[in-house]
């Protein structure tokens, strides 16, 4: 069964199984476009479709040490996030050929914010992603690699206590990875 919300793949499991599958997207008030492929093998044939609704509404904000993490159906991390999440920092995401879920595997972006407590003094970040990468220290722009995958390492002076960390990534095609870390 493969099902798709809105043009974007939300559940793919083609293949000869016998299984419940779920995912999770968050969707706006209104009419959405829902297209659902199903194939039989054999005998017995069921496919059954339903959805409900969150009791709770995505988080706004997350405890200190963690992101609130926004997976878009897009490389611009424009409009509704497709799911909202509190994760944990520091940031490390390997998704392989896949992607986060309701995102899809290919042409989706991320936004991680989060406050994070700083020992103080010399900080030294390194930002890795095999597609485009930005982190924002404080507010202020560290590291800006949107146009492509690599390494980049900054170092900074940081004051002791909780900062906002944000970072930001898309996903072209292929592999999909991003990872923050700093040692003081």
């Amino acid at each position: 069964m493969r099902v798709w919300i809105d043009g974007v793949l939300l559940i793919d499991e083609w293949g000869n199984q016998l299984a419940t599958f779920t995912a999770s997207r968050a969707l706006t008030a209104g009419a959405h476009d829902v297209r659902i492929e199903y194939f039989e093998t054999n005998q017995g044939a069921v496919a059954k479709f339903n959805w409900t609704a969150a009791t709770a509404p995505p988080p706004t904000s997350c405890p200190s040490g963690q992101y609130r993490a926004e997976y878009f159906a897009n490389k611009t991390l424009s409009g509704t996030a497709v799911s909202t999440a509190c994760e944990t920092a520091p940031l490390n995401r390997n998704w392989g050929n896949g992607g986060p879920t309701g995102a899809g595997s290919n042409n989706f972006s991320a936004r991680w914010t989060g406050s994070v407590a700083f020992v103080g003094g010399t900080t030294t970040f390194t930002a890795a992603s095999d597609d485009g990468m930005r982190v924002w220290l404080a507010g202020v722009l560290i590291v800006d690699r949107w146009s492509g995958a690599g390494t980049t390492t900054v170092t900074r002076n940081v004051t002791a206590g909780a900062h906002t960390v944000k970072v930001e990534y898309f996903e072209k095609t292929g592999t999909a990875f991003t990872r923050l870390s700093w040692t003081p």
